[in-house]
């Protein structure tokens, strides 16, 4: 939900955007794209408040100051508790792309401003949802971890921040890039296996359970939802 609310807002103000060059085509196609997921949205909350849900609670929620932000972004780089090979990883990749950025000697382009800006405006926009969005959102309905969902669509399109041309030493960056993120697909496939292993239990009583069954799950007291592989921050992407 919060991607589509994300790229929506985006569709949005390059429609603006365009429109103040009246060449509003593209962005609006985008805009009624949305469309379909905005009525998806609109029904789920009716259902929402039919059943309760929504507007029977004040608003409550937690928020993140943007020294609290930063501190619980750069801990999503930390996958695996037991090895550090994914945040050198992670952090060579940013400083990479880092310097992919600064080395743009690219003559001054011909496109329109309004194209230029695309891709930075809209990394800005995501980064700015994820600091007025709160961290948790408690009443009227539980929804947590909300402003980090937003830096997602942010780092997605900071990857096509760099311009002009790659050769030379931006085309040894970029290779040194694809090296670094062959090095994931091993461990991360050790850590899968790893888990569907001490997950086969409950995914066989699951399949057990009849379809639309009323369930009742138990855990055994005393211990701890904790995973011995992940991170902390990590353990409720299990």
């Amino acid at each position: 939900m919060v991607p589509w609310a994300a790229f929506g807002l985006y569709a949005i103000v390059l429609l603006a955007l365009e429109l103040s060059a009246r060449r509003g085509r593209g962005p609006l196609l985008a805009t009624l794209a949305m469309a379909p997921s905005l009525a998806m949205m609109a029904i789920g909350v009716l259902q929402a408040r039919t059943i309760g849900y929504i507007g029977g609670h004040q608003y409550q929620a937690v928020r993140d100051t943007p020294a609290k932000l930063l501190s619980r972004a750069v801990t999503m780089l930390d996958w695996w508790r037991t090895e550090t090979l994914d945040d050198w990883v992670l952090v060579g990749l940013m400083l990479i792309l880092v310097l992919l950025v600064i080395s743009d000697g690219a003559a001054a382009s011909d496109e329109p401003w309004r194209r230029r800006v695309r891709v930075p405006l809209a990394f800005a926009l995501f980064v700015a949802l994820a600091l007025v969005t709160p961290f948790w959102v408690k009443q009227p309905f539980n929804w947590w971890m909300v402003n980090l969902r937003f830096l997602l669509p942010a780092a997605a399109v900071a990857v096509f921040l760099p311009r002009g041309p790659i050769g030379g030493a931006r085309a040894g960056l970029l290779a040194a890039a694809l090296l670094l993120m062959a090095l994931l697909p091993r461990p991360m496939a050790r850590h899968y296996r790893d888990f569907s292993r001490r997950a086969a239990p409950i995914v066989a009583l699951i399949q057990e359970t009849p379809l639309g069954a009323n369930t009742l799950l138990l855990h055994t007291p005393g211990k701890p939802f904790d995973d011995p592989w992940l991170a902390p921050q990590m353990t409720i992407w299990r």
